[in-house]
């Protein structure tokens, strides 16, 4: 088989699986639901990454997630290049023109690495950016490909003080170094060095892309530079309010394990994102709901119980795409995916000041309610 085009698919195949196998294992969530039995992805940016886990778990997990993402973009590249050379079904010519030369099917693998770490099989199709992987990648492929961007890297962060354009601009640098190296260094022929660039882009385009929050907020001069802390949201002219609501104003349950997520499609003008981010703490504890933003999530919480209902993701450009609701019966009453959308949709419009839409999407959520009673949500916010 060794040459046909069956034999170059099924090495792609095996390839592609192992690389994504591997890369679904995400260092971050398992590294935190073992050693802290909690979901990284509830906490502080919501990103199942190293950065956050240090934030938020400390350098125990922090260090296991260290091992687990390096490690297995190694492991996948360097078993499915074994594997691929024990059939030997899909060679390419090496330098000297002998067809012994398998590592085109290492950035095979490196693609599906990536791809597996940002949209884990394992773990709900979501995970972390791909940096730390993409660090494994680029130093398995070649050493001197690392150094010149880790090179990159410092320099970027040391004049924008930005890791995140620090970390993108390095990542999109591995194109032009891999072709150049492959050609010059390596002595590879000019259609195969084209081919590992070609092949090594995409694994990179992936890595930028997972950053799309990131460079918006670059886009805006919102994104925060290294050692810079977050400011705190300004207080706008509002009447019966105490404080700016946060987390630590009240007690509340975390997000339980019997939870579902919902995909939604809110958008909100940055003036009625400000609203979102500004919300008040009620005076009175009369009031069904808490309703209050922090780090890039709209939070929706019983205000007599604590228990958390609604976890929304909130964009820079004031998207709401996603959320997390509450299926725990004891905490909330049983609803379904479509009166949750309308339910949260009435109140993040009725927070940012849409009351007539708010309305309707209160109504529609009544609507749908299998039993009809106004109790079941709580009353008006």
């Amino acid at each position: 088989m060794q040459g046909t085009i069956l034999g170059y698919v099924i090495s792609i195949l095996i390839a592609a699986a192992v690389g994504y196998l591997f890369g679904s294992f995400n260092g971050a969530i398992v590294s935190v639901r073992l050693l802290k039995h909690e979901d990284v992805r509830k906490f502080g940016s919501g990103n199942a990454g190293l950065t956050n886990v240090l934030r938020c778990f400390g350098k125990t997990c922090g260090i296991c997630t260290l091992i687990i993402d390096l490690g297995k973009g190694a492991a996948a590249m360097a078993l499915a290049q074994m594997i691929c050379e024990k059939l030997a079904w899909a060679p390419l010519p090496e330098g000297n023109g002998a067809m012994h030369d398998y590592r085109w099917l290492c950035y095979v693998a490196a693609i599906f690495v990536v791809l597996g770490h940002v949209f884990p099989l394992w773990h709900g199709f979501r995970g972390g950016k791909g940096v730390l992987v993409g660090v494994s990648v680029f130093l398995v492929i070649n050493p001197l490909t690392f150094v010149i961007l880790m090179s990159v890297f410092g320099i970027i962060l040391w004049r924008s003080k930005y890791v995140s354009l620090a970390s993108c601009t390095a990542t999109l640098c591995v194109i032009p170094v891999t072709l150049l190296l492959e050609r010059f260094q390596r002595g590879t022929d000019w259609g195969t060095a084209v081919l590992y660039m070609v092949l090594i882009a995409v694994p990179a385009v992936l890595v930028v892309y997972s950053h799309r929050e990131n460079i918006q907020r670059l886009k805006n001069g919102t994104e925060r530079k290294i050692g810079e802390k977050k400011q705190a949201p300004q207080e706008p002219e509002a009447e019966n309010v105490q404080i700016i609501a946060m987390r630590s104003n009240f007690q509340n349950h975390p997000m339980p394990e019997e939870h579902t997520e919902l995909d939604l499609e809110i958008r909100l003008t940055a003036e009625e994102l400000e609203k979102l981010k500004c919300g008040k703490l009620p005076m009175t504890m009369e009031d069904r709901w808490f309703l209050f933003y922090e780090d890039d999530k709209f939070y929706c919480v019983r205000s007599w119980t604590g228990a958390c209902i609604y976890i929304a993701d909130v964009t820079d450009g004031g998207e709401i795409l996603h959320a997390v609701v509450n299926r725990n019966p004891k905490q909330y009453t049983c609803t379904d995916d479509e009166e949750d959308r309308w339910m949260l949709k009435y109140l993040v419009l009725w927070y940012a000041g849409r009351t007539e839409e708010a309305a309707k999407a209160l109504d529609e959520a009544v609507r749908l309610s299998t039993k009809g009673e106004d109790e079941d949500y709580g009353g008006e916010a």
